[in-house]
């Protein structure tokens, strides 16, 4: 397997919101509905959404990249600012996990905050995606319950 990586491009919008739809079932089965899902993921990864990140990647404030095989989008990260710099995406193909895809992303994601001198990141994970938690935590992440909101861990990570 030869995954390669780039910069999210308009083109790819409907493969984005297809990788993040798939994660989405996987990761939320039995957790929320259907409809749900679908209405989440197609307000989230709407063509224009995902438009707009763009001048923002164009001015160095947003991270966006996609990792890919043969054309086919495998996933992808997205990193940003909210009250300071936010892990907001991170999702790969259920049936490319735990091949190093995700881990890859997030790297080169912290590249790009270590360049824009950051000490520190954060996301929010669904108390019940305890994939998800296993991942972040096995990726170096802490939580911080304080910042817990309702139904979401906060995690954060040194750089």
């Amino acid at each position: 397997m030869v995954v390669s990586h780039r910069q999210m491009r308009r083109s790819d919008a409907a493969e984005i919101r297809g990788v993040a739809l798939l994660s989405w079932r996987h990761a939320y089965r039995g957790i929320f509905t259907e409809e749900l899902i679908e209405k989440f993921v197609g307000e989230n990864y709407s063509d224009e959404r995902l438009a707009g990140l763009l001048p923002e990647m164009r001015a160095g404030n947003a991270f966006f990249f996609v990792a890919f095989e043969d054309g086919k989008i495998l996933g992808f990260c997205n990193i940003g600012r909210s009250s300071g710099w936010e892990l907001f995406h991170i999702y790969v193909l259920p049936e490319y996990a735990r091949k190093g895809i995700g881990r890859r992303l997030l790297r080169r994601g912290e590249d790009f905050l270590r360049r824009k001198g950051a000490k520190k990141y954060f996301c929010f994970v669904y108390k019940r995606n305890a994939v998800a938690a296993e991942f972040y935590a096995r990726s170096g992440f802490s939580r911080v319950p304080e910042e817990d909101k309702a139904d979401e861990l906060y995690l954060e990570k040194r750089l």
